[in-house]
């Protein structure tokens, strides 16, 4: 820090009279002070860190699985494989006000589930193994005119089969336990940009819906 500098001009005028004796004050100037400051101090890096054990059994009837972390603009930061009965990690430098989603994929050669888990923070996670479905249970969605391949965004637990023939279709079985009663699922089709829902209360075990993809509802 530069020193302040203080320059003092003393100027004094004495006049001689037969009455007074005049005094002007003295000027003080004072130079401008640069205060540089020390530099600041680079704030800790924050760090998302993701542990997801994966039960056995959890791929059973799929091929193959990822999990993929991604930012809100889509862009995939982190991808790694699923294998039954193991562990993965991820661990990234956070940005400010950056929000992250975590994608569970499973596909096998007639079918593929999509879960997506939005703005994700540090934590521990499980993957359970699928249960075993009572068909009594079960229930079934088909929806047409999906187009393809058609996504499933909402988390619900099922097994989801797609089709390219005719538009598109989307096929959904999973178990009425899980959900009391009520059906809820999220999908997009890749012939638009906004996702549409099919929701259902008081639904029966063994229902079976089909509906028209593009007459259900906007999110």
């Amino acid at each position: 820090m530069k020193k302040l500098t203080l320059l003092v001009f003393a100027i004094l005028f004495i006049s001689c009279s037969d009455d007074a004796m005049e005094t002007i004050s003295p000027e003080i100037v004072i130079d401008d002070v640069v205060d540089e400051g020390d530099d600041l101090s680079e704030e800790d890096v924050e760090l998302l860190t993701i542990n997801i054990q994966i039960e056995d059994g959890f791929l059973n009837g799929f091929d193959m699985g990822n999990v993929y972390l991604s930012n809100d603009l889509g862009e995939i930061i982190e991808e790694k494989e699923i294998v039954n009965n193991s562990t993965i990690s991820i661990e990234i430098e956070k940005l400010p006000n950056v929000k992250y989603d975590l994608t569970i994929k499973k596909e096998s050669t007639n079918y593929i589930d999509i879960d997506t888990f939005t703005n994700i923070s540090s934590s521990d996670y499980l993957l359970k193994s699928k249960r075993f479905f009572q068909n009594s249970e079960d229930i079934n969605v088909t929806m047409n005119n999906t187009g393809f391949p058609w996504e499933k965004i909402n988390s619900g637990t099922g097994v989801l089969s797609l089709n390219a023939m005719n538009g598109g279709s989307a096929e959904w079985n999973t178990n009425l336990n899980l959900f009391q009663g009520t059906l809820y699922l999220v999908g997009l089709s890749p012939n638009e940009i906004q996702p549409r829902y099919l929701f259902a209360q008081d639904v029966l075990s063994g229902s079976n819906f089909e509906v028209d993809y593009l007459i259900i509802a906007f999110c």
